[in-house]
């Protein structure tokens, strides 16, 4: 049986020929679906939100949650998740690619410990690292796995970039240098407030140093997750959307003042010249949305 990111990408296919005469396409992200271990998945929101993308305008070209789908990377969580996003009518009527990353609670299973394996995930879920590209617009997204492991027998788990994934990186992007590419992954830069709950700054200085230095005018977006919230800020004029709100408890400002706690999920309008962004908030009982000032 296919996984999901295996029908997200037959699906990317139709897409790709619908966008040959378009001058513009639309992608959303969003991360952090998980609840808690009686209730692995936030279903109401995952639900409101998936609504929410079928209502837009125009439809998306695909949708990219960032990892951490359900509470744990049991098979039957992972189905579960799969089978929410499976029955929407955004995928099963209007054949959206729905791609999906690990986070870290993809590799929480159920003895309370930390085991470094994703074999669940790539089994039901699919690959944890690869390239969606619209070649159209000569435009990618790397999403890729910096969800760890340090020890051998993986028992503690680390958040970063191997030198393989960090030459992945840099290799695609000089592929696609006449190009822009956009990069996504779970867990955040330590940048800011971000950084209680991120990559370490060894971490964050090796991704910055090998991929982002070297390509500062490709990279038109970093796209993370982790922290159940809304945030953006920007490194040397390169923007980082932080979109975690897609289900999961949401922090507290003030354990975490650079964020607005709120559900969202993100929306990009991509040009070949151009790409702009909107964020949707769950402000009460309704959606509110903002342009994100890239």
């Amino acid at each position: 049986m296919p996984t999901l990111n295996e029908l997200a990408f037959k699906n990317l296919q139709a897409v790709n020929r619908h966008l040959a005469h378009k001058d513009h396409f639309t992608f959303v992200f969003l991360g952090d679906s998980r609840n808690t271990a009686s209730n692995p998945i936030n279903k109401k929101v995952l639900d409101d939100i998936l609504d929410q993308i079928n209502k837009l305008s125009e439809t998306p070209a695909f949708v990219l949650q960032g990892g951490d789908l359900a509470y744990q990377g049991t098979v039957s969580n992972l189905k579960q998740f799969r089978s929410i996003v499976e029955h929407h009518p955004l995928v099963r009527k209007k054949k959206v690619p729905f791609f999906a990353l690990p986070g870290n609670h993809e590799v929480y299973l159920p003895n309370n410990q930390y085991q470094f394996s994703l074999r669940n995930f790539r089994e039901i879920i699919g690959s944890t690292r690869f390239v969606i590209s619209i070649p159209k617009f000569k435009f990618n997204v790397l999403a890729m796995n910096n969800v760890t492991s340090l020890k051998p027998d993986g028992t503690k788990i680390h958040y970063g970039f191997s030198n393989n994934a960090l030459n992945f990186m840099d290799a695609q992007i000089h592929k696609n240098k006449y190009g822009r590419t956009a990069i996504a992954f779970h867990t955040p830069p330590n940048f800011g407030c971000w950084a209680d709950h991120g990559m370490d700054q060894k971490q964050t200085d090796r991704f910055l140093k090998n991929v982002v230095d070297h390509h500062t005018n490709q990279i038109p977006l970093v796209l993370v997750n982790h922290i159940h919230a809304y945030s953006f800020k920007k490194k040397d004029g390169v923007p980082y959307i932080l979109s975690g709100g897609a289900g999961a408890p949401l922090v507290s400002k003030e354990e975490y003042p650079c964020t607005d706690p709120v559900f969202n999920f993100t929306v990009f309008k991509v040009t070949k010249h151009s790409v702009t962004g909107t964020v949707y908030k769950k402000k009460g009982n309704h959606w509110v949305k903002s342009i994100i000032h890239l």
